[in-house]
């Protein structure tokens, strides 16, 4: 994750190197292996995230422009410079010492909590990484925050260029941007018709997340591999 960090991969991929097959986060993970030295294996992408969750805890609004962002406001710097004319509703234990800022604090929720008031808020939830993290990192990653923001039934905005774009453009769950300022702009400009879009798909998605099927399916699809010629 981070390049200080480096030198511990030789030992993980000399642990890889003992395994039938490989359960990774995405084609550009097991590349990524593979160039590091990683013999070539058997693999199955998982993609995301699963997030267990009881859907009938969960509100169906109808909110449109409502932003939502969960995280550290010292960590994001985003955060902390958001003048912007939407309002951003913070997720997070610490408020932000800034009072210039148009942030709306919702505190710090556990996991239950968080997708109930999600749920309630509507909208759509950040998915950003200037928090430390590198492009090379995103891009081979699965994040955690996005299997439950969607399992909470919310749309979200990714960073171009993040391991699941594809599938999150695919399936209408949400957009890919370059930047916080585009993102706005595609959501000061988004139609009722398109919101319903953008929801009616999530509404489909989301008990795949809440029931588990992506795990479920990476087991099975590498029980099959591993036994088969």
């Amino acid at each position: 994750m981070f390049a200080e960090n480096r030198y511990l991969l030789p030992t993980f991929i000399d642990f890889y190197q003992k395994a039938d097959l490989l359960i990774v986060p995405s084609e550009q993970m097991y590349h990524f292996l593979r160039e590091n030295g990683l013999a070539e294996k058997k693999y199955v992408v998982q993609q995301m995230w699963d997030h267990p969750l009881d859907a009938d805890m969960l509100y169906d609004t109808t909110e449109i422009k409502r932003l939502n962002f969960a995280g550290d406001p010292q960590k994001f710097t985003f955060v902390q410079e958001w003048h912007h004319d939407i309002p951003l509703h913070l997720f997070a234990s610490e408020k932000s010492e800034a009072t210039d800022l148009n942030l709306i604090h919702e505190g710090w929720l556990n996991d239950a909590e968080l997708c109930i008031r999600l749920s309630k808020n509507g909208g759509f939830v950040l998915v950003w990484n200037d928090g430390g993290y590198t492009q090379e990192y995103t891009s081979k990653y699965i994040s955690y925050k996005l299997g439950t923001y969607l399992a909470a039934g919310l749309h979200v905005i990714v960073p171009r260029g993040i391991s699941n774009e594809e599938l999150i453009v695919k399936n209408n769950l949400g957009f890919a941007v370059d930047s916080i300022a585009e993102a706005l702009e595609k959501l000061a400009n988004l139609t009722q018709e398109e919101y319903l879009q953008y929801k009616n798909a999530v509404k489909e998605f989301a008990p795949l997340l809440q029931q588990g099927y992506f795990t479920k399916q990476a087991l099975v699809q590498a029980v099959f591999e591993v036994l088969q010629a």
